[in-house]
């Protein structure tokens, strides 16, 4: 018998309860929902006179440090340029996918959301008289705009790059893996990942299988820092 609309979205509902009930709140998420709370009851109490007995200065609203999870790897230039230098055989929609990969470790370090939309950039002239190819994109998460130069050694993907064709998420995340795989990066990789409850539940994976769209963002930021210290 077929479902009826109201089944299957309470199916839906229930399978992402089931898919998500096990994972932690990451601290940036706690972070940055308790800044929204602070703005709001201040917005409240200024504007509409909100009588609600809520003290923002209690120290639960306080942001808590934190380290970067550990289940999040970036590459180094090394790794890089062996990803760039693997034989792909004429495999054009992996020649494609290495060519957004390392775009995205060197040439932005854009969120996947960004990543997979990255408008044909545009030769733009310095202050130093140097022109340089840069994305000018707006943040689909932030709504920032960024106007970023992409270094020369990265000219020839740019150029035979095609940015018209639609990146597919899920063909992109799975090729990233098999990067990895064809370089022999199968060493196994540990973590501790907290569930909800507050329990470290021990994982390990090949290093091939930690890598992930987020890779790029992680590895632009650890080559910039590394280059300016």
């Amino acid at each position: 018998m077929y479902d009826n609309e109201e089944n299957k979205a309470r199916k839906g509902k229930n399978n992402i309860i089931n898919k998500t009930k096990d994972k932690a709140v990451g601290m940036g998420t706690m972070n940055k929902t308790k800044k929204l709370t602070r703005f709001f009851f201040h917005r409240a109490v200024d504007n509409f006179n909100c009588t609600l007995n809520l003290n923002t200065e209690n120290a639960i609203f306080d942001d808590k440090p934190y380290d970067r999870e550990m289940n999040d790897v970036y590459l180094n230039m090394e790794q890089l340029f062996e990803i760039k230098k693997l034989d792909l055989n004429g495999n054009e929609r992996m020649q494609r996918h290495r060519s957004l990969f390392i775009l995205g470790c060197l040439g932005g370090g854009y969120r996947i959301s960004d990543l997979v939309k990255l408008p044909k950039p545009k030769l733009e002239r310095f202050e130093d008289g140097k022109e340089y190819y840069c994305f000018s994109v707006r943040s689909q998460k932030t709504n920032t705009k960024t106007l970023v130069p992409i270094p020369h050694e990265l000219d020839s993907l740019i150029e035979s790059y095609d940015f018209e064709i639609e990146t597919k998420r899920k063909e992109f995340r799975d090729d990233i893996k098999l990067l990895g795989e064809m370089c022999g990066w199968i060493e196994p990789y540990k973590y501790v990942e907290i569930l909800a409850d507050g329990t470290p539940e021990p994982v390990e994976k090949p290093f091939k299988d930690m890598l992930m769209p987020k890779t790029c963002r992680k590895s632009f930021c650890s080559i910039l820092y590394n280059f300016t210290i």
